[in-house]
């Protein structure tokens, strides 16, 4: 389910095999049909994000101490999420494709709440049924980012990102995983930013085994949760927040909170 963004740019021309695309064994088991990309302004391939912000620029917020969610609820909105609502092709620059069909994404931050044995009690009660939606953003060198968008329940929505922080961060019982139960490949957590949206997370992930750091975005708007995980060689931190900043933006297109 969601956010995973569980939640990622490389040199132009890279083409990597099965054995050695960045966590491979997360991508989707049966990608469906790529959708064409969204025209772009810019004439070559390139992997730097457009300067075009998806909505008027907001103030980017100052990262704050761990906030406090012990007495706050969230009013959640009704109707199903708008695809404008999502991070689009554009958003990640020329030659990126978008799918949007859903699969099970192996990589989510749940995963790897399960895989250090944790399960804290607001992602325990996290639904899909009140609106949900999951795109895949591919580069043309098989790398790639996954984002998914789901509305939760007002008792639900302001707790999960308090519970990933204290899971996740520094200390935090899943400051490091065994990936899938091997103890030879560890991803090691850190929180480097929250800037964006009502509450947001901003973490860097690093292996033992395989590929380049991946970027995982966590943002609450409202009664709205989305989690990006971008895995793409070369993708810097000011990077992350641009896009960070781009999602929380655009998940305004389905909630009244903004």
């Amino acid at each position: 389910m969601a956010f995973t963004v569980l939640a990622v740019v490389s040199s132009v021309g890279l083409t990597l095999s099965a054995s050695n695309t960045p966590y491979a064994a997360e991508l989707p088991a049966a990608p469906g049909p790529v959708a064409p990309a969204e025209p772009s302004s810019a004439a070559p391939v390139t992997v730097t994000p457009s300067s075009a912000s998806p909505r008027s620029a907001q103030p980017r917020r100052t990262p704050s101490a761990t906030p406090s969610t012990s007495a706050v609820t969230t009013p959640t909105s009704t109707g199903p999420i708008p695809p404008e609502a999502m991070l689009s092709a554009s958003d990640l620059g020329a030659g990126v494709t978008g799918n949007e069909e859903r699969v099970d994404d192996r990589g989510s931050l749940a995963t790897m709440l399960s895989y250090c044995g944790r399960s804290p009690a607001a992602w325990g009660k996290r639904v899909d049924h009140l609106g949900f939606r999951q795109r895949w953003l591919r580069y043309p060198n098989e790398m790639y980012a996954v984002q998914e968008l789901s509305r939760q329940p007002a008792q639900v929505a302001p707790k999960l990102i308090s519970e990933a922080r204290a899971m996740f961060g520094k200390g935090g019982p899943c400051a490091t995983v065994p990936i899938g139960g091997n103890a030879e490949n560890v991803g090691t957590f850190m929180i480097v930013d929250s800037a964006w949206g009502d509450e947001s997370l901003l973490m860097r992930e690093t292996r033992t085994v395989g590929g380049p750091p991946a970027w995982r975005i966590l943002i609450r708007q409202g009664d709205l949760i989305t989690e990006i995980r971008i895995a793409v060689d070369g993708f810097t931190s000011e990077q992350a927040v641009d896009l960070g900043r781009r999602a929380a933006q655009r998940m305004c297109a389905a909630t009244p909170t903004c």
